[in-house]
């Protein structure tokens, strides 16, 4: 698919200049929330972990990692990059997924400024206010970004290969996507879409079979390499297919986590912007670029949207829906001389300017803690309702309202101040972290944690194997206890400890008490208002069973005076 028409308006000159200067400085922006690099959500902590037992243990040694069948590539890049720096595993995990971001962000935006017919800059910059996981993905390790950047450069390839070795270029990137991450086969029409060519007739068979075979060689090629089972990939992917993730019966609708990870990756504009250039490209019959568009978000938002539990796996098709949002804004400058287009413009920056710098902070009566407090640069209000399950309500030029998500926190309003409030949590995180490290390596031989949720099993895993522990071997646990975890980690020179996790309200407490250590450390997962309600607690220590009781790591909770509720 060659470069569309570009409008005069931004093709060359002063005009140019000020995108690729604006899309630069937003793209610094939105760097600040990759640092520092603290935890974020326990799947890249886990597999960090994971990556770097087997890295001394040898690749035989997988038994325990995190999601390994489907990811066993990022799993290769990470240890191959462990080795080449020595650096720390979690780290190395962050360095490597904050580069994927840069490559993924570059990528997106060619793509769809060439399907928009508009400057990559322009694009960039659109993808990144419009789309809030764009820029969250900078900020924690995780496997999807480091796919998607792959997909991206195959995309970017297909999409402009006149010949087979370049359509084969491509798809190695796509096979690279799908070893690194298997979700990434959502994207196989969207790949499909890639190789189309008008008045190409049965020629378009040859290239997508040359996409297929190169895909598929390389993703299974990868996995054999890793000692990595097809069977038990095909298994898991048959048994996230047939699952749709549902909330607790009459908790509400947000404590849903789909519904929690929806609101967080689309908005307003996204959606409306994503629609309406479906509807120009169809009305003109402008058919490549609606084709690729609809290729790249249909299939994933249909398998995603009703089992998602984190934005970032629908961060897939952000180039697709990005383009579509693109193209609005070049129709939309390129007739602004008329009085109906001059509103369309206008409304267009009233809703992402409006989202990305209005931030609306309502505080919750029932729950005190779960707001942020932080960063404002400006505020209306606050107000007091008097009645209703909000006080008080607050209009801040900030970040607004949070969303809580199994990837960590976002933002409902307020969106373009994310990377000021990523770094904000996470400076905060790498400070306790620092404290928990300290504290486990002082740990002596046959004392025991205890960690709140599962979350904090691996933020004390983390710290542990900083602090030069590894892990030995699970041990059983109570036939009472419905979920939870004890391992055991060994220090190199030989002191041995354990780690119990789980919830509280599945606790055999009594056989806790009758083996766990006299003192240890009681670690507190991510989630905000379990760590708040136990930290509130005073009977935890009787509870733990510990006459050491020390919590450490409270994440993401301010406490106060709890307010009535009425």
């Amino acid at each position: 698919m060659p470069p569309q028409h570009q409008p005069e308006l931004w093709a060359s000159g002063r005009p140019r200049l000020l995108l690729r200067l604006g899309a630069a400085l937003l793209t610094a922006w939105f760097l600040v929330g990759a640092w520092p690099q603290g935890p974020v959500e326990c799947d890249g902590v886990r597999l960090a972990i994971s990556a770097d037992h087997i890295r001394e243990n040898g690749r035989s040694n997988h038994d325990r990692a995190y999601v390994w069948e489907g990811t066993s590539g990022t799993y290769a890049l990470l240890m191959a990059a462990q080795e080449l720096t020595g650096g720390d595993a979690y780290k190395t995990y962050a360095w490597l997924s904050t580069i994927a971001g840069l490559v993924f962000l570059l990528f997106a935006a060619l793509i769809a400024g060439q399907l928009a017919g508009a400057p990559w800059e322009l694009a960039l910059i659109v993808v990144l206010l419009v789309f809030q996981e764009a820029g969250a993905n900078l900020a924690y390790p995780n496997s999807n970004i480091i796919a998607a950047a792959a997909l991206g450069v195959g995309w970017w390839v297909v999409f402009r290969a006149q010949t087979l070795p370049a359509i084969a270029a491509g798809a190695l990137f796509f096979g690279l996507a799908g070893w690194c991450r298997a979700d990434a086969a959502t994207m196989a029409f969207a790949m499909a879409a890639a190789t189309l060519r008008p008045d190409m007739g049965r020629q378009w068979l040859v290239r997508i079979s040359v996409v297929g075979v190169v895909t598929g060689a390389i993703v299974f090629g990868g996995m054999a390499l890793m000692g990595a089972e097809v069977g038990v990939l095909l298994e898991t992917l048959s048994k996230v297919s047939a699952v749709t993730v549902r909330g607790t019966p009459g908790a509400g609708l947000l404590a849903s986590p789909q519904v929690r990870s929806n609101l967080a990756f689309f908005s307003v504009a996204s959606v409306l912007g994503t629609l309406i250039g479906w509807g120009l490209w169809a009305k003109q019959r402008n058919w490549r670029p609606l084709v690729a568009s609809l290729a790249g978000v249909i299939p994933v938002a249909m398998f995603y949207v009703p089992k998602v539990t984190t934005p970032k796996q629908l961060g897939y098709l952000i180039p697709f829906a990005a383009a579509s949002c693109v193209y609005v804004v070049v129709r939309t400058a390129q007739a602004q001389a008329q009085t109906r287009r001059r509103i369309a413009w206008a409304a267009i920056a009233v809703v992402v300017l409006g989202q990305g710098l209005i931030g609306l902070r309502v505080h919750m009566r029932s729950k005190p803690w779960g707001f942020y407090e932080g960063l404002s640069l400006a505020t209306i209000g606050p107000w007091h309702p008097r009645s209703g399950p909000f006080s008080p309500v607050s209009v801040e030029l900030g970040p607004g309202t949070i969303i809580p998500t199994d990837d960590g926190l976002r933002l409902a309003t307020g969106t373009f101040f994310y990377p000021w409030f990523a770094h904000d949590k996470k400076a905060a995180r790498a400070q306790r972290m620092t404290v928990l490290t300290a504290r486990v390596a002082e740990m002596q031989d046959g004392q025991a944690a205890f960690a709140g949720t599962c979350d904090g099993q691996w933020w004390f895993g983390l710290a542990a194997n900083r602090a030069g522990f590894s892990y030995a071997k699970e041990l059983p646990v109570s036939k009472t206890m419905r979920r939870g975890h004890i391992w055991e980690m060994q220090h190199a020179d030989g002191r041995r400890i354990k780690i119990y996790s789980g919830w509280l309200a599945d606790y055999d407490l009594d056989y806790f008490r009758r083996v766990g250590a006299d003192e240890g450390i009681y670690v507190l997962g991510s989630n905000r208002e379990r760590a708040a309600l136990l930290k509130q607690v005073p009977a935890a220590k009787r509870i733990c069973g510990m006459s050491g009781y020390s919590p450490v790591g409270a994440y993401d909770v301010k406490l106060g005076p709890r307010r009535d509720s009425k």
